[in-house]
């Protein structure tokens, strides 16, 4: 069995500790208040806890508690991920410090998230398409022959930005 380690929760030593095990306990004042460890609630699929100093309470989640005082950060990444993709299995080993990118494709690598979206469409499948591929080579090909934008612009029925545009290939880049 693994031995448990304690340290000092940062921003409330002396009152609170956490364990390498994912636990919390309360710190006692030998007079009114006794040792005791901190029952975990499940919000979302994590365990956070309440903790309280100078009257004022703050909830607080144990994975980013565990990580804070038992994972190093050296690049200092400010998202924790769950290697095993298990939310309240709070020990250093299974914790890591993340970007938002990185913890965003663990989740679709391991499973965690779907991917929902379909491919993007273009040209004349995207449904909004007002033209269809041959008017776009026509219209590049009659800019070649010294058709100005506004001529084009009229001839089509479109705006000056889109015939820019496509005859740019910022739109329509794939023909």
């Amino acid at each position: 069995m693994e031995t448990e380690i304690w340290k000092d929760v940062v921003g409330y030593e002396g009152l609170y500790q956490i364990s390498n095990l994912g636990r919390v306990k309360s710190l006692g004042n030998n007079a009114t208040r006794k040792e005791k460890i901190l029952k975990n609630r499940l919000r979302c699929g994590y365990f956070n806890v309440m903790l309280y100093k100078n009257k004022e309470s703050k909830m607080k989640l144990v994975h980013r508690m565990v990580a804070i005082a038992f994972v190093l950060n050296p690049e200092n990444k400010p998202q924790i991920n769950h290697i095993n993709g298990i939310r309240n299995f709070n020990i250093p080993e299974n914790l890591e410090w993340t970007t938002q990118s990185e913890n965003m494709l663990h989740a679709y690598r391991i499973g965690l998230q779907k991917w929902h979206g379909k491919p993007q469409a273009h040209g004349e499948q995207s449904g909004r398409s007002k033209v269809k591929e041959s008017d776009i080579l026509e219209i590049r090909r009659l800019h070649t022959t010294g058709l100005n934008y506004n001529k084009l612009a009229k001839l089509y029925n479109m705006s000056n930005r889109q015939i820019s545009f496509i005859v740019n290939k910022k739109s329509w880049k794939h023909i």
